[in-house]
């Protein structure tokens, strides 16, 4: 079983965000999902705001680690 957004199947759910850090030039957000069968997704994300002095600039950071132990695995596919 995987786990997806909003597939109602991961009973355990955690995140947090912050939008205002060092004057609303740091967002963050960090969510971890479980479910009972063993399935595991965490993800992060850093947004810099407001890049050069500009309020249309920014760099924005994403990861994502997801461990689905009972997902079938095909293989790489055909050579």
């Amino acid at each position: 079983m995987a786990v997806r957004a909003a597939d109602g199947r991961d009973p355990v759910r955690i995140g947090y965000r912050r939008d205002d850090l060092f004057n609303d030039l740091l967002t963050t957000r960090a969510t971890a999902r479980a479910t009972f069968a063993g399935a595991q997704l965490y993800d992060g994300e850093l947004q810099l705001n407001r890049l050069g002095g500009s309020q249309n600039a920014f760099v924005n950071a994403y990861v994502k680690y997801e461990r689905s132990p009972q997902m079938e695995y095909y293989g790489l596919g055909a050579d």
